[in-house]
Protein backbone atom coordinates (compact mmCIF):
# COMPACT_ATOMS: atom_id res chain seq x y z
CA UNK A 1 0.00 0.00 0.00
CA UNK A 2 1.14 3.56 -0.75
CA UNK A 3 1.62 5.01 2.92
CA UNK A 4 3.46 1.61 3.41
CA UNK A 5 5.93 1.69 0.69
CA UNK A 6 8.73 3.78 3.22
CA UNK A 7 8.36 1.10 5.94
CA UNK A 8 8.80 -1.63 2.85
CA UNK A 9 11.99 0.06 1.58
CA UNK A 10 13.51 0.14 5.32
CA UNK A 11 13.19 -3.68 5.40
CA UNK A 12 14.25 -4.01 1.81
CA UNK A 13 17.66 -2.41 2.96
CA UNK A 14 17.96 -4.42 6.42
CA UNK A 15 18.12 -7.42 4.00
CA UNK A 16 21.12 -5.93 1.60
CA UNK A 17 22.83 -5.09 5.22
CA UNK A 18 22.57 -9.12 5.79
CA UNK A 19 19.72 -9.30 8.58
CA UNK A 20 17.38 -11.96 8.66
CA UNK A 21 14.23 -11.39 10.54
CA UNK A 22 10.30 -11.85 10.57
CA UNK A 23 7.68 -9.86 10.93
CA UNK A 24 4.22 -8.86 9.89
CA UNK A 25 3.95 -6.42 6.70
CA UNK A 26 0.58 -5.34 5.08
CA UNK A 27 -0.52 -5.82 1.55
CA UNK A 28 -2.79 -4.35 -1.32
CA UNK A 29 -4.53 -7.37 -3.35
CA UNK A 30 -5.38 -5.83 -7.07
CA UNK A 31 -9.43 -5.80 -6.16
CA UNK A 32 -8.52 -3.39 -3.47
CA UNK A 33 -8.45 -5.63 -0.07
CA UNK A 34 -5.80 -5.77 2.54
CA UNK A 35 -3.44 -8.86 2.96
CA UNK A 36 -1.76 -9.23 6.02
CA UNK A 37 1.37 -11.62 6.26
CA UNK A 38 3.75 -12.95 8.27
CA UNK A 39 7.24 -12.32 6.57
CA UNK A 40 10.06 -14.74 7.21
CA UNK A 41 13.09 -13.02 5.47
CA UNK A 42 16.13 -14.31 4.27
CA UNK A 43 19.17 -12.56 2.43
CA UNK A 44 20.97 -14.04 -0.47
CA UNK A 45 24.54 -13.52 -1.02
CA UNK A 46 27.36 -14.69 -3.45
CA UNK A 47 30.83 -16.17 -2.66
CA UNK A 48 31.84 -12.41 -3.04
CA UNK A 49 29.83 -11.75 -0.16
CA UNK A 50 27.83 -9.52 -2.46
CA UNK A 51 24.04 -9.20 -1.77
CA UNK A 52 22.14 -11.20 -4.49
CA UNK A 53 18.84 -10.95 -3.00
CA UNK A 54 16.43 -12.51 -0.56
CA UNK A 55 14.35 -15.57 0.17
CA UNK A 56 10.90 -14.62 1.95
CA UNK A 57 8.10 -16.73 3.08
CA UNK A 58 4.85 -15.00 3.52
CA UNK A 59 2.41 -16.49 5.42
CA UNK A 60 -1.37 -15.22 5.10
CA UNK A 61 -2.63 -13.83 8.79
CA UNK A 62 -5.41 -11.92 7.39
CA UNK A 63 -7.92 -14.02 9.21
CA UNK A 64 -6.00 -13.45 12.59
CA UNK A 65 -5.87 -9.79 12.56
CA UNK A 66 -9.24 -9.41 11.32
CA UNK A 67 -10.22 -11.30 14.36
CA UNK A 68 -7.72 -9.56 16.77
CA UNK A 69 -9.39 -6.21 15.71
CA UNK A 70 -13.32 -7.90 16.47
CA UNK A 71 -11.65 -8.67 19.67
CA UNK A 72 -10.45 -5.41 20.31
CA UNK A 73 -13.44 -3.83 19.37
CA UNK A 74 -15.90 -6.23 21.55
CA UNK A 75 -13.77 -5.34 24.43
CA UNK A 76 -13.60 -1.89 23.82
CA UNK A 77 -17.24 -1.95 23.66
CA UNK A 78 -17.71 -4.06 26.27
CA UNK A 79 -15.49 -2.28 28.41
CA UNK A 80 -17.53 1.54 27.74
CA UNK A 81 -20.78 -0.34 28.65
CA UNK A 82 -19.35 -1.42 32.06
CA UNK A 83 -17.95 1.50 32.35
CA UNK A 84 -20.32 4.06 32.02
CA UNK A 85 -23.41 1.69 32.99
CA UNK A 86 -25.59 3.20 35.86
CA UNK A 87 -26.47 -0.59 37.21
CA UNK A 88 -23.90 -2.32 39.59
CA UNK A 89 -22.46 -5.28 36.99
CA UNK A 90 -20.50 -8.11 38.85
CA UNK A 91 -19.31 -11.70 37.96
CA UNK A 92 -18.11 -14.20 40.28
CA UNK A 93 -16.59 -17.79 39.88
CA UNK A 94 -17.42 -20.66 41.91
CA UNK A 95 -15.29 -22.08 44.79
CA UNK A 96 -15.84 -25.53 45.62
CA UNK A 97 -14.69 -27.68 48.28
CA UNK A 98 -13.34 -31.95 47.99
CA UNK A 99 -17.32 -32.73 47.43
CA UNK A 100 -17.74 -30.60 44.94
CA UNK A 101 -19.98 -27.90 47.05
CA UNK A 102 -19.88 -24.62 46.44
CA UNK A 103 -18.05 -22.48 49.94
CA UNK A 104 -18.05 -19.09 48.18
CA UNK A 105 -17.67 -17.06 45.24
CA UNK A 106 -14.72 -15.52 43.66
CA UNK A 107 -14.43 -11.87 41.97
CA UNK A 108 -13.74 -11.98 38.10
CA UNK A 109 -15.02 -8.30 37.09
CA UNK A 110 -17.15 -5.50 38.83
CA UNK A 111 -18.00 -2.29 37.04
CA UNK A 112 -17.25 0.84 38.69
CA UNK A 113 -20.93 1.39 39.52
CA UNK A 114 -20.73 -1.84 41.43
CA UNK A 115 -17.25 -0.69 43.06
CA UNK A 116 -18.95 2.45 44.42
CA UNK A 117 -21.98 0.22 45.33
CA UNK A 118 -20.55 -1.48 47.86
CA UNK A 119 -17.78 0.98 48.80
CA UNK A 120 -14.68 -1.01 47.54
CA UNK A 121 -11.89 -0.22 44.87
CA UNK A 122 -11.46 -2.59 41.97
CA UNK A 123 -8.54 -3.98 43.24
CA UNK A 124 -10.38 -4.87 46.51
CA UNK A 125 -12.78 -7.19 45.09
CA UNK A 126 -11.08 -8.59 41.85
CA UNK A 127 -9.88 -12.26 42.72
CA UNK A 128 -11.43 -12.01 45.87
CA UNK A 129 -14.12 -13.69 47.75
CA UNK A 130 -17.69 -13.04 48.15
CA UNK A 131 -17.86 -14.09 51.76
CA UNK A 132 -14.52 -12.39 52.85
CA UNK A 133 -15.39 -9.20 51.79
CA UNK A 134 -18.99 -8.43 52.17
CA UNK A 135 -19.84 -11.48 54.83
CA UNK A 136 -23.59 -9.59 54.95
CA UNK A 137 -24.36 -12.07 51.75
CA UNK A 138 -24.54 -15.33 53.97
CA UNK A 139 -26.78 -13.24 56.64
CA UNK A 140 -29.25 -12.28 54.11
CA UNK A 141 -29.38 -15.72 52.60
CA UNK A 142 -28.07 -13.96 49.22
CA UNK A 143 -25.34 -16.87 49.28
CA UNK A 144 -28.28 -19.65 49.03
CA UNK A 145 -29.62 -17.58 45.92
CA UNK A 146 -26.35 -16.67 44.18
CA UNK A 147 -25.56 -21.56 44.76
CA UNK A 148 -29.67 -21.53 43.50
CA UNK A 149 -28.60 -19.69 40.28
CA UNK A 150 -25.65 -22.00 39.50
CA UNK A 151 -26.83 -25.50 40.32
CA UNK A 152 -29.93 -25.08 38.49
CA UNK A 153 -28.83 -22.72 35.22
CA UNK A 154 -32.17 -20.52 36.10
CA UNK A 155 -31.86 -16.42 36.40
CA UNK A 156 -33.18 -15.20 39.68
CA UNK A 157 -34.56 -11.67 40.09
CA UNK A 158 -35.75 -9.76 43.85
CA UNK A 159 -35.56 -6.67 46.13
CA UNK A 160 -33.61 -7.16 49.35
CA UNK A 161 -32.49 -4.29 52.31
CA UNK A 162 -29.36 -5.12 53.06
CA UNK A 163 -27.91 -3.77 55.79
CA UNK A 164 -24.65 -4.87 56.35
CA UNK A 165 -20.77 -4.00 55.85
CA UNK A 166 -21.26 -0.35 56.18
CA UNK A 167 -24.13 0.09 53.67
CA UNK A 168 -27.47 0.28 54.37
CA UNK A 169 -29.35 0.58 50.92
CA UNK A 170 -32.41 -1.02 49.14
CA UNK A 171 -31.08 -2.83 46.10
CA UNK A 172 -32.85 -4.81 42.78
CA UNK A 173 -30.45 -7.28 41.50
CA UNK A 174 -31.08 -10.36 38.67
CA UNK A 175 -28.36 -13.32 38.64
CA UNK A 176 -27.84 -15.22 35.96
CA UNK A 177 -25.56 -18.42 35.80
CA UNK A 178 -22.58 -17.89 33.99
CA UNK A 179 -20.22 -21.01 33.14
CA UNK A 180 -19.28 -22.15 36.79
CA UNK A 181 -20.50 -18.89 38.42
CA UNK A 182 -22.81 -16.53 37.54
CA UNK A 183 -23.25 -12.58 36.87
CA UNK A 184 -25.12 -10.55 38.56
CA UNK A 185 -26.96 -6.71 38.25
CA UNK A 186 -28.28 -4.50 40.19
CA UNK A 187 -29.10 -1.01 41.34
CA UNK A 188 -29.87 1.20 43.97
CA UNK A 189 -34.08 1.70 44.74
CA UNK A 190 -32.99 3.44 47.95
CA UNK A 191 -34.60 6.84 46.57
CA UNK A 192 -38.06 4.43 45.39
CA UNK A 193 -38.53 2.51 48.44
CA UNK A 194 -38.59 5.81 50.55
CA UNK A 195 -40.76 7.65 47.90
CA UNK A 196 -42.76 4.12 48.56
CA UNK A 197 -42.76 4.71 52.26
CA UNK A 198 -43.55 7.82 52.26
CA UNK A 199 -46.44 7.04 49.94
CA UNK A 200 -48.14 4.68 52.28
CA UNK A 201 -47.17 7.32 55.46
CA UNK A 202 -49.11 9.65 53.59
CA UNK A 203 -51.57 7.28 52.62
CA UNK A 204 -51.80 6.16 56.36
CA UNK A 205 -52.36 9.57 57.31
CA UNK A 206 -55.12 10.60 54.42
CA UNK A 207 -57.04 7.55 55.75
CA UNK A 208 -56.85 8.62 58.96
CA UNK A 209 -57.72 12.62 57.80
CA UNK A 210 -60.80 11.08 55.79
CA UNK A 211 -61.91 8.82 59.17
CA UNK A 212 -61.51 12.06 61.12
CA UNK A 213 -63.31 13.94 58.38
CA UNK A 214 -66.28 11.92 57.91
CA UNK A 215 -66.41 11.67 61.58
CA UNK A 216 -66.64 15.66 61.64
CA UNK A 217 -68.94 15.85 58.62
CA UNK A 218 -71.31 12.81 60.38
CA UNK A 219 -71.06 15.22 63.54
CA UNK A 220 -72.01 18.18 61.20
CA UNK A 221 -75.29 16.66 59.99
CA UNK A 222 -76.02 15.52 63.51
CA UNK A 223 -75.38 18.91 64.63
CA UNK A 224 -77.90 20.31 61.83
CA UNK A 225 -80.40 17.73 62.51
CA UNK A 226 -80.48 19.05 66.13
CA UNK A 227 -80.01 22.93 65.12
CA UNK A 228 -83.53 21.68 62.73
CA UNK A 229 -85.23 20.28 65.67
CA UNK A 230 -83.71 23.18 68.10
CA UNK A 231 -85.63 25.50 66.01
CA UNK A 232 -88.44 23.85 65.38
CA UNK A 233 -89.17 23.35 69.34
CA UNK A 234 -91.76 25.43 70.70
CA UNK A 235 -90.91 24.78 74.47
CA UNK A 236 -87.92 24.54 76.23
CA UNK A 237 -89.90 20.98 77.37
CA UNK A 238 -89.38 19.82 73.80
CA UNK A 239 -86.05 21.36 73.72
CA UNK A 240 -84.73 19.01 76.24
CA UNK A 241 -86.43 15.77 74.72
CA UNK A 242 -84.61 16.75 71.76
CA UNK A 243 -81.06 16.97 73.33
CA UNK A 244 -81.64 14.45 74.90
CA UNK A 245 -82.46 11.80 72.19
CA UNK A 246 -80.09 14.23 69.89
CA UNK A 247 -77.21 14.92 71.28
CA UNK A 248 -76.17 12.16 73.26
CA UNK A 249 -74.66 9.91 70.23
CA UNK A 250 -72.47 13.03 69.56
CA UNK A 251 -70.45 11.96 72.62
CA UNK A 252 -69.88 8.18 73.16
CA UNK A 253 -68.04 6.81 75.76
CA UNK A 254 -69.61 10.14 77.50
CA UNK A 255 -72.45 10.67 80.31
CA UNK A 256 -73.76 14.38 80.06
CA UNK A 257 -76.19 16.84 81.25
CA UNK A 258 -78.00 20.30 80.12
CA UNK A 259 -78.83 22.99 83.10
CA UNK A 260 -81.06 25.77 82.50
CA UNK A 261 -80.56 28.34 84.97
CA UNK A 262 -83.43 29.02 87.06
CA UNK A 263 -86.18 32.61 86.97
CA UNK A 264 -84.56 33.89 90.05
CA UNK A 265 -81.08 32.91 88.60
CA UNK A 266 -80.05 31.45 92.18
CA UNK A 267 -80.08 27.66 91.18
CA UNK A 268 -79.29 25.61 88.08
CA UNK A 269 -81.36 22.64 87.21
CA UNK A 270 -80.60 19.71 84.98
CA UNK A 271 -83.74 19.61 82.23
CA UNK A 272 -81.83 16.67 80.63
CA UNK A 273 -79.23 14.01 81.57
CA UNK A 274 -77.59 10.34 80.18
CA UNK A 275 -74.83 7.93 80.81
CA UNK A 276 -73.97 6.18 83.81
CA UNK A 277 -70.52 8.01 84.36
CA UNK A 278 -72.46 11.49 85.47
CA UNK A 279 -71.06 12.32 89.03
CA UNK A 280 -72.27 15.60 89.00
CA UNK A 281 -75.55 16.95 91.25
CA UNK A 282 -78.99 17.43 89.27
CA UNK A 283 -79.21 21.19 90.93
CA UNK A 284 -76.48 23.42 92.56
CA UNK A 285 -76.02 27.00 93.41
CA UNK A 286 -74.30 28.40 90.05
CA UNK A 287 -71.35 30.15 92.16
CA UNK A 288 -70.65 25.97 92.54
CA UNK A 289 -69.90 25.83 88.71
CA UNK A 290 -66.29 27.42 87.96
CA UNK A 291 -67.52 27.52 84.34
CA UNK A 292 -70.34 29.62 85.68
CA UNK A 293 -68.54 32.10 87.62
CA UNK A 294 -66.10 32.80 85.18
CA UNK A 295 -68.22 32.62 82.23
CA UNK A 296 -66.12 30.34 79.86
CA UNK A 297 -65.95 26.54 79.48
CA UNK A 298 -63.86 24.97 82.35
CA UNK A 299 -62.29 21.20 81.88
CA UNK A 300 -60.60 18.91 84.55
CA UNK A 301 -58.28 16.41 83.69
CA UNK A 302 -57.16 13.25 86.33
CA UNK A 303 -54.38 15.68 86.66
CA UNK A 304 -55.99 18.57 87.53
CA UNK A 305 -58.31 16.87 90.25
CA UNK A 306 -57.64 20.13 92.26
CA UNK A 307 -60.03 22.41 90.19
CA UNK A 308 -62.98 20.54 90.48
CA UNK A 309 -66.30 22.13 90.65
CA UNK A 310 -68.14 21.63 93.56
CA UNK A 311 -71.08 20.39 92.08
CA UNK A 312 -69.22 17.54 90.91
CA UNK A 313 -69.23 14.50 94.09
CA UNK A 314 -67.92 11.02 94.33
CA UNK A 315 -65.97 11.49 91.42
CA UNK A 316 -63.31 8.57 90.82
CA UNK A 317 -59.67 9.51 90.41
CA UNK A 318 -59.82 8.86 86.02
CA UNK A 319 -62.72 11.01 85.31
CA UNK A 320 -62.88 13.93 82.52
CA UNK A 321 -64.99 17.00 83.18
CA UNK A 322 -65.94 19.43 80.91
CA UNK A 323 -68.58 22.36 81.75
CA UNK A 324 -69.15 24.92 79.71
CA UNK A 325 -72.20 27.68 80.08
CA UNK A 326 -74.46 28.19 77.70
CA UNK A 327 -74.39 32.20 76.58
CA UNK A 328 -77.25 34.23 74.52
CA UNK A 329 -77.56 37.90 74.27
CA UNK A 330 -75.13 38.34 76.97
CA UNK A 331 -77.02 36.32 79.46
CA UNK A 332 -76.11 33.45 81.14
CA UNK A 333 -78.73 30.70 80.41
CA UNK A 334 -77.66 27.53 82.06
CA UNK A 335 -74.63 24.74 81.43
CA UNK A 336 -73.19 21.83 79.35
CA UNK A 337 -71.72 19.13 81.49
CA UNK A 338 -70.15 15.73 79.84
CA UNK A 339 -67.93 13.67 81.98
CA UNK A 340 -65.78 10.24 81.19
CA UNK A 341 -63.44 7.78 82.51
CA UNK A 342 -62.61 7.09 79.16
CA UNK A 343 -58.81 8.40 78.66
CA UNK A 344 -59.91 9.81 74.96
CA UNK A 345 -63.30 10.15 75.85
CA UNK A 346 -62.85 14.17 75.45
CA UNK A 347 -60.11 15.18 73.17
CA UNK A 348 -59.66 18.55 71.65
CA UNK A 349 -61.82 18.21 68.47
CA UNK A 350 -64.86 16.84 70.77
CA UNK A 351 -64.58 19.78 73.62
CA UNK A 352 -64.83 22.53 70.40
CA UNK A 353 -67.69 20.04 69.32
CA UNK A 354 -69.50 20.33 72.72
CA UNK A 355 -68.96 24.50 72.70
CA UNK A 356 -70.80 24.77 69.76
CA UNK A 357 -73.35 22.26 70.88
CA UNK A 358 -74.00 24.29 74.07
CA UNK A 359 -74.08 27.77 71.75
CA UNK A 360 -76.83 26.34 69.84
CA UNK A 361 -78.38 25.09 73.09
CA UNK A 362 -78.09 28.17 74.52
CA UNK A 363 -79.33 29.92 71.23
CA UNK A 364 -82.28 27.72 70.97
CA UNK A 365 -83.14 28.50 75.05
CA UNK A 366 -82.90 32.15 74.36
CA UNK A 367 -84.79 31.63 71.10
CA UNK A 368 -87.56 29.87 72.84
CA UNK A 369 -87.64 32.45 75.54
CA UNK A 370 -87.67 35.08 73.23
CA UNK A 371 -90.83 33.31 71.61
CA UNK A 372 -92.35 32.99 74.94
CA UNK A 373 -92.10 36.96 75.69
CA UNK A 374 -93.68 37.51 72.09
CA UNK A 375 -96.24 35.59 72.40
CA UNK A 376 -98.72 38.05 72.64
CA UNK A 377 -97.17 39.94 69.50
CA UNK A 378 -97.88 39.15 66.13
CA UNK A 379 -94.86 38.26 64.34
CA UNK A 380 -95.70 37.01 61.44
CA UNK A 381 -97.12 38.88 58.21
CA UNK A 382 -100.81 37.89 57.66
CA UNK A 383 -100.10 37.89 54.00
CA UNK A 384 -97.36 36.20 53.12
CA UNK A 385 -95.93 34.25 56.03
CA UNK A 386 -92.89 35.40 56.76
CA UNK A 387 -91.60 37.69 59.84
CA UNK A 388 -92.94 41.21 60.22
CA UNK A 389 -90.58 44.21 60.47
CA UNK A 390 -91.23 44.39 64.22
CA UNK A 391 -89.57 40.39 64.75
CA UNK A 392 -87.12 41.96 62.07
CA UNK A 393 -85.91 44.42 64.04
CA UNK A 394 -85.79 42.81 67.50
CA UNK A 395 -84.45 39.22 65.74
CA UNK A 396 -81.66 41.28 63.71
CA UNK A 397 -80.45 43.07 67.16
CA UNK A 398 -79.96 40.23 68.67
CA UNK A 399 -78.35 38.40 66.09
CA UNK A 400 -75.79 41.22 65.04
CA UNK A 401 -75.12 41.08 69.23
CA UNK A 402 -74.24 37.71 68.62
CA UNK A 403 -72.61 38.58 65.85
CA UNK A 404 -70.30 41.05 67.51
CA UNK A 405 -69.62 38.70 70.66
CA UNK A 406 -68.44 36.03 68.09
CA UNK A 407 -66.38 38.32 65.82
CA UNK A 408 -68.35 36.75 62.42
CA UNK A 409 -70.40 38.57 59.86
CA UNK A 410 -74.29 38.59 59.23
CA UNK A 411 -75.82 39.49 56.02
CA UNK A 412 -79.01 41.48 55.09
CA UNK A 413 -80.73 40.86 51.98
CA UNK A 414 -83.23 43.74 51.00
CA UNK A 415 -85.64 42.11 47.96
CA UNK A 416 -88.20 44.35 45.78
CA UNK A 417 -90.41 43.02 43.05
CA UNK A 418 -89.78 45.09 40.00
CA UNK A 419 -92.41 46.96 38.35
CA UNK A 420 -95.02 45.65 41.17
CA UNK A 421 -96.81 48.66 40.62
CA UNK A 422 -97.26 48.13 37.32
CA UNK A 423 -98.44 44.53 37.81
CA UNK A 424 -101.13 45.39 40.06
CA UNK A 425 -102.47 47.88 37.59
CA UNK A 426 -102.48 45.28 34.85
CA UNK A 427 -103.37 41.85 36.36
CA UNK A 428 -105.30 43.43 39.78
CA UNK A 429 -103.87 43.42 43.42
CA UNK A 430 -104.93 39.47 44.45
CA UNK A 431 -102.82 38.74 41.70
CA UNK A 432 -100.29 41.09 42.94
CA UNK A 433 -100.98 39.22 46.69
CA UNK A 434 -100.20 36.04 44.56
CA UNK A 435 -96.81 37.29 43.26
CA UNK A 436 -95.82 38.10 47.03
CA UNK A 437 -96.91 35.23 48.55
CA UNK A 438 -94.84 32.98 45.88
CA UNK A 439 -91.88 34.81 45.94
CA UNK A 440 -92.11 34.51 49.78
CA UNK A 441 -92.48 31.01 49.39
CA UNK A 442 -88.71 31.05 47.76
CA UNK A 443 -87.62 32.71 50.54
CA UNK A 444 -88.86 30.18 52.92
CA UNK A 445 -87.41 27.57 50.74
CA UNK A 446 -83.91 28.99 50.50
CA UNK A 447 -83.70 29.93 54.02
CA UNK A 448 -81.38 27.75 56.39
CA UNK A 449 -82.90 27.00 60.20
CA UNK A 450 -81.19 30.09 61.45
CA UNK A 451 -82.05 32.40 58.42
CA UNK A 452 -85.17 35.09 59.37
CA UNK A 453 -87.23 35.73 55.95
CA UNK A 454 -89.58 39.22 56.59
CA UNK A 455 -91.76 41.00 54.77
CA UNK A 456 -90.57 44.82 55.21
CA UNK A 457 -93.12 46.81 53.19
CA UNK A 458 -95.09 46.82 50.11
CA UNK A 459 -93.70 44.44 47.94
CA UNK A 460 -90.01 44.91 49.93
CA UNK A 461 -89.10 41.55 51.33
CA UNK A 462 -85.80 40.92 53.70
CA UNK A 463 -83.72 37.79 54.39
CA UNK A 464 -81.15 38.29 57.36
CA UNK A 465 -78.51 35.45 57.01
CA UNK A 466 -76.36 34.65 60.08
CA UNK A 467 -72.62 33.57 60.19
CA UNK A 468 -72.55 34.65 56.49
CA UNK A 469 -69.76 36.69 54.33
CA UNK A 470 -70.54 39.27 51.56
CA UNK A 471 -69.77 36.86 49.30
CA UNK A 472 -71.66 33.67 50.28
CA UNK A 473 -74.48 36.66 50.44
CA UNK A 474 -74.15 37.89 47.33
CA UNK A 475 -74.35 34.15 45.69
CA UNK A 476 -77.56 33.25 48.27
CA UNK A 477 -78.87 36.50 46.57
CA UNK A 478 -78.44 35.42 42.88
CA UNK A 479 -79.59 32.04 43.49
CA UNK A 480 -83.16 33.43 45.27
CA UNK A 481 -83.06 36.12 42.19
CA UNK A 482 -82.55 33.14 39.32
CA UNK A 483 -85.97 30.74 41.46
CA UNK A 484 -87.78 33.85 41.10
CA UNK A 485 -87.01 34.46 37.54
CA UNK A 486 -87.99 31.54 36.28
CA UNK A 487 -91.49 31.23 38.68
CA UNK A 488 -94.50 30.91 36.07
CA UNK A 489 -97.69 31.91 37.03
CA UNK A 490 -101.14 31.68 36.03
CA UNK A 491 -104.04 33.58 38.24
CA UNK A 492 -107.67 33.89 36.99
CA UNK A 493 -107.00 32.24 34.30
CA UNK A 494 -104.05 34.28 32.85
CA UNK A 495 -100.28 33.25 32.27
CA UNK A 496 -98.28 36.24 34.41
CA UNK A 497 -95.05 36.97 32.88
CA UNK A 498 -92.14 36.12 34.12
CA UNK A 499 -90.89 37.45 37.33
CA UNK A 500 -87.83 39.21 38.37
CA UNK A 501 -86.89 41.22 41.50
CA UNK A 502 -83.61 43.33 42.89
CA UNK A 503 -82.02 42.74 45.63
CA UNK A 504 -79.53 44.74 47.77
CA UNK A 505 -76.89 43.45 49.89
CA UNK A 506 -75.25 44.95 52.88
CA UNK A 507 -73.38 42.54 55.87
CA UNK A 508 -72.77 43.48 59.67
CA UNK A 509 -70.29 45.07 60.63
CA UNK A 510 -68.58 46.07 57.31
CA UNK A 511 -71.67 48.58 56.48
CA UNK A 512 -72.83 48.84 59.69
CA UNK A 513 -72.63 48.60 63.38
CA UNK A 514 -76.33 48.00 63.96
CA UNK A 515 -79.28 46.69 62.46
CA UNK A 516 -81.09 49.87 60.97
CA UNK A 517 -77.44 50.90 59.61
CA UNK A 518 -76.44 47.52 57.42
CA UNK A 519 -80.53 47.47 56.52
CA UNK A 520 -80.15 51.70 55.28
CA UNK A 521 -77.32 49.75 53.57
CA UNK A 522 -78.90 46.95 51.81
CA UNK A 523 -81.75 49.23 50.98
CA UNK A 524 -79.45 51.93 48.94
CA UNK A 525 -77.61 49.14 47.24
CA UNK A 526 -81.17 47.50 46.37
CA UNK A 527 -82.26 51.29 44.80
CA UNK A 528 -78.93 51.16 42.86
CA UNK A 529 -79.50 47.57 41.46
CA UNK A 530 -83.11 49.32 39.98
CA UNK A 531 -81.13 52.21 38.84
CA UNK A 532 -78.61 49.61 36.86
CA UNK A 533 -81.76 48.18 35.53
CA UNK A 534 -83.46 45.95 37.58
CA UNK A 535 -83.58 41.83 38.24
CA UNK A 536 -79.51 41.77 39.62
CA UNK A 537 -78.20 41.58 42.99
CA UNK A 538 -75.91 44.31 43.93
CA UNK A 539 -73.53 45.17 47.18
CA UNK A 540 -73.11 47.77 49.38
CA UNK A 541 -70.78 50.38 49.33
CA UNK A 542 -67.96 48.43 47.33
CA UNK A 543 -70.78 47.85 44.78
CA UNK A 544 -70.37 44.24 43.90
CA UNK A 545 -72.78 43.73 41.51
CA UNK A 546 -74.31 39.89 39.61
CA UNK A 547 -77.17 40.19 37.76
CA UNK A 548 -77.85 38.18 35.21
CA UNK A 549 -75.39 35.30 35.86
CA UNK A 550 -72.14 37.81 35.41
CA UNK A 551 -70.40 39.46 38.61
CA UNK A 552 -68.71 42.89 37.67
CA UNK A 553 -66.94 45.36 40.09
CA UNK A 554 -66.67 48.98 39.38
Amino acid sequence: MPEDQPQAQTYFERRQEGIQEQHSFKFLRQNGSALWTLISGTPLFDQDGTYQGAVGLLTDITPLINAQEALKQSELQLSGILNSSLDGIMAFRSIRNDQNQIIDFEWTLSNPTACQSVNKQPHGLIGQRLLEVLPGNHTDGLFDLYVQVVETGKPIQRQFHYQHDGMDTWFENIAVPLGDGFAVTFRDISVVKQSEHALQKANSALEVNLRDLRQRNDEMLMLSETSDFLQACRTIDEACAVISTLVQPLFPNCSGSFHITCALRNRVEAVARWGDCLHSLEDFQPHDCWALRRGRWHSITPERKGLRCNHITAAPSDLTTLCIPMIAQGETLGMFHLSTEHPEGLPLPKQQLARTVAEQVGLAIANLNLRETLQNQSIRDGLTGLFNRRYLEEALHTEIARAQRHHYSTAVVMVDVDHFKSFNDKHGHDAGDAVLRAIAQVLKDSARGSDIACRYGGEELTLVLPETSLIAALAKAEEIRGVIHQISMTYGGQTLENLTASFGVAIFPDHGTIGSEVIQAADAALYRAKAAGRNRVIAAEDKHVLGDNTFSQR
